[in-house]
């Protein structure tokens, strides 16, 4: 009697997260993906590559979200981690570019250059504009409302493809 009633209070209680508190202590294996990506970077004459292999997991937390299969860099504890270029520059100082997230590649889809934020010296920039391979970069607004703008020549593809 008691097994029948935690069996039938797991599927009324589903909308209550008790359903997914339980899914999330069963361990599934990770699936690898059988494909690499060759990520690119140039930036300012240099050119920076880096071989990225991504796996299949089983995201699951004890959450109202549910649980999912979703992508991730292999190493990487969630698929929002990426790994990043990082360099020392003469012009910006240090630099970080992160690469697209596994999840989009994995998939085809293109990850858009707007949506890769670089950190130079720490702090973020986003992509302002683009003319060709010139790209301009802002930073948030400082105390006196202004933004800092760089301009660098960069261009970024993943297995030969550029992004935009």
């Amino acid at each position: 009697m008691k097994l029948f009633t935690s069996i039938l209070f797991l599927f009324l209680l589903q909308g209550c997260g008790m359903y997914e508190c339980l899914d999330s202590k069963l361990v599934r294996e990770t699936k690898p993906i059988q494909q690499q990506f060759a990520v690119e970077l140039q930036i300012e004459g240099e050119t920076m590559s880096m071989l990225i292999e991504c796996e299949e997991y089983y995201d699951a937390m004890c959450a109202e979200r549910g649980n999912y299969w979703a992508v991730r860099e292999i190493g990487k504890k969630s698929e929002y981690q990426t790994s990043a270029f990082q360099f020392r520059s003469k012009s910006l100082g240090q630099v970080e570019v992160p690469i697209p997230r596994c999840n989009d590649m994995a998939r085809g889809k293109s990850t858009p250059l707007k949506h890769i934020v670089l950190r130079i010296e720490g702090e973020p920039f986003w992509l302002n504009s683009s003319n060709g391979s010139e790209r301009t970069y802002k930073s948030r607004k400082t105390s006196d409302g202004q933004r800092k703008e760089i301009i660098i020549d960069m261009a970024m593809s993943v297995n030969g493809r550029q992004i935009e």
